[in-house]
């Protein structure tokens, strides 16, 4: 019994250790495997061809940095959400970021007119320019 005590207290301290690095926010993503591209830019791609905006951007990893209209939660994926203006007449229309939950009291944090550079999954254009499983870049 006295062997066994210290192997058990060694995997419970590992499994503690476990459970608390799992609960702290850590990026999903590197910047270094993103496409960077300003929400502006982003945003006049699709509005100018879709196709090929999608061909370039849908499915892959971006780095998109711009200014913040909106801060809420998405109702859709109960997410916390994000719209950076793509810069058109319409301020409210760009990139439709939706944070992944761990990101939630970082997002609480910003404010419409704050610039912000994000990383998520591009998911294509409806309205906007759709973001998913995103993550806040340390600026």
């Amino acid at each position: 019994m006295k062997r066994l005590l210290p192997v058990l207290v060694i995997g419970i301290s590992l499994l503690l250790v476990g459970i608390i690095t799992s609960c702290l926010p850590h990026s999903l993503y590197s910047e270094k495997d993103a496409i960077e591209v300003t929400a502006e830019g982003l945003f006049a791609a699709y509005e100018e061809d879709e196709v090929a905006a999608d061909t370039l951007y849908k499915d892959n990893l971006l780095k998109v940095t711009g200014v913040i209209c909106d801060v809420g939660t998405d109702y859709i994926f109960e997410a916390p959400e994000v719209v950076i203006s793509g810069g058109g007449e319409d301020e409210a229309r760009g990139i439709d970021c939706i944070f992944d939950t761990r990101y939630e009291s970082q997002v609480a944090k910003l404010g419409a007119g704050q610039t912000v550079a994000v990383m998520g999954i591009c998911d294509g254009y409806q309205v906007n320019v759709l973001l998913l499983h995103c993550q806040p870049c340390e600026e």
